[in-house]
């Protein structure tokens, strides 16, 4: 039996370890790709007239707001579903069974690093002051 069971041990490690590999490839390539849309919208955005890139900024800040306004219901189902979110990351050993209970009791800790993604990253802190400016002018 104990023979059987090394053997076991030693086909599952070559397993594991390709699919570390198959999973550092899957984000190269990824990363790859960003790289490479990225580029090419820098190079369609310098190929326009400075008088067309006005129109251009406008359209991408109501992309933008959108944009948050989407991130913002996304945050706000996770911290509505986070005993569910919690299980779901224990199913697939994110956490340890022994800290479901605490990772549960963080919600409102999520919540708040949420919010903070959001006014920090998602909407920016140009866009916030923006915001601010056109609230206080009047």
């Amino acid at each position: 039996m104990r023979m059987g069971a090394q053997k076991q041990k030693e086909t599952d490690a070559p397993s594991k370890l390709g699919r570390r590999v198959a999973a550092v490839l899957l984000w190269g390539i990824v990363a790859l790709l960003v790289v490479v849309a990225c580029t090419a919208l820098m190079y369609a955005l310098m190929q326009q007239p400075v008088s067309q890139l006005e129109s251009v900024v406008e359209r991408v800040r109501r992309w933008k707001l959108a944009s948050v306004a989407f991130q913002t219901l996304v945050c706000v189902a996770i911290v509505a579903a986070w005993p569910s979110v919690v299980v779901w990351c224990r199913r697939r050993a994110v956490i340890q069974e022994h800290e479901v209970v605490q990772v549960i009791a963080a919600r409102w800790k999520a919540a708040a690093l949420l919010g903070t993604y959001l006014s920090l990253v998602a909407m920016g802190p140009a866009e916030m002051f923006r915001l601010a400016g056109s609230l206080f002018q009047g």
